[in-house]
Order: C-alpha cells, then structure tokens, then sequence
C-alpha cells in the first residue's frame, strides 16, 4: 500500500512540472531580470516616480482641489476609504 502511494506521489509531481512550462522567452527573460535586479529596482522607481507625477499634475489641474481644506479632507476621505488612514496613525 505504501509502495503504490509512493508512485502515485512521484507521477503526481512530474504531472505538475509540466503543467505550468512557459515559453522559452519568458524563462530567459525571468534570468535576464534576476541577473540585472539593480536595472530593474531602478526601472520600477522610475515608474513609480513618474506615476506620482502624472496624479500631481491631474490634481493641480483640477481647480476644486486648489483649495487647501478641501485638498486636506480629500486626502483623508481616500485614505479612509481604502483603509490606509488607521494603519498609518
């Protein structure tokens, strides 16, 4: 009985190796960002710094949140509605 366990384990696990195989591009570009991880931290925070810019600009070209008490009550109402608000106080 345990025997037949063991084999139905071992052709269980190869049946998932090769469930899930990607295209042979895919694998090498997964190597390609593991060799190169500076490349792409420094990639993604220039994303990010460009994503915080284009909501900067948005904002500021929004003539209602001028107003630094209705920009303030804003911020607070989104940072509530998402939850963010009480893990940061």
């Amino acid at each position: 009985m345990a025997k037949s366990k063991k084999i139905s384990r071992k052709i269980h696990r190869a049946s998932l190796k090769h469930r899930h195989k990607h295209p042979s591009w895919l694998n090498s570009f997964k190597k390609f960002r593991i060799h190169h991880r500076i490349f792409f931290y420094v990639l993604g925070a220039f994303g990010a710094i460009l994503i915080w810019r284009g909501v900067w600009d948005l904002v500021d070209a929004t003539p209602i949140f001028n107003h630094p008490v209705v920009s303030l009550l804003s911020g607070v109402g989104l940072t509530v509605a998402a939850g963010v608000f009480f893990e940061l106080v």
